[in-house]
């Protein structure tokens, strides 16, 4: 297989995110739950022509408000559930970031990938955060835009992190030496068998010489 295939075969099979969400914690009316100011939820397609869409986009909000309730100010966390992987910063401004993915995506990008998030949101909507009061989830279409441009930009990790990068042009190196190698045994071993060839021509050679020699001194007796 040659490495343009290879590459398109770990696009096809590459690792996969599900949603990215940022969440309000803080200065929210009494007895108000969490407020899911922005985010984008990914639906599959075998999950869209199922009519399941909606019910993944609200288990995706469900999940979202009850991790951002139980965790604490300051602390990050990772929880695994039905083959999914939820990663959760909370921050003492009040906003948690929530990345939902499978279980082979790598935890140091999913974590990266949530406070490059969640400083874009501080920086252009921090307002949101400081005053109190109740929104409609994913009010904020602006910002919906951009946590599904960073989805669609590390759906494959391999495509923006530089370590990712490294490991996989390391992996391509590794294959074409392998490819070279076995290509140089077999063309050693076809030598290997012309020499062989070349070495039983010369003995067929000097074999039918002597041959010829003692025909001639027959004759010439």
């Amino acid at each position: 297989m040659s490495i343009r295939a290879k590459k398109r075969s770990r696009k096809k099979d590459m690792v996969q995110l599900f949603a990215l969400i940022m969440v309000k914690t803080k200065e929210l009316p009494e007895n108000t739950e969490p407020q899911i100011l922005a985010g984008y939820v990914d639906i599959p397609w075998t999950v869209k022509i199922s009519g399941q869409a909606k019910e993944l986009n609200e288990m995706s909000v469900y999940f979202s408000r009850f991790f951002a309730k139980k965790i604490r100010e300051g602390e990050v966390r990772k929880v695994e559930h039905m083959n999914k992987v939820c990663y959760i910063i909370a921050r003492k401004t009040g906003l948690t970031g929530i990345l939902i993915s499978d279980t082979e995506y790598k935890s140091r990008i999913a974590f990266d990938i949530i406070e490059n998030t969640m400083d874009k949101f501080e920086s252009n909507h921090g307002n949101y955060l400081k005053k109190c009061g109740t929104y409609k989830d994913f009010g904020i279409s602006k910002f919906n835009r951009i946590c599904k441009e960073t989805m669609d930009k590390y759906q494959d990790p391999s495509d923006v992190d530089e370590i990712e990068k490294c490991k996989i042009k390391l992996k391509d190196t590794k294959e074409v030496l392998t490819e070279t190698l076995e290509k140089m045994i077999e063309r050693t071993g076809k030598l290997e068998d012309t020499a062989e060839k070349c070495s039983l021509l010369d003995e067929e050679g000097d074999r039918f010489i002597r041959i010829t020699k003692r025909s001639k001194c027959c004759t010439i007796l």
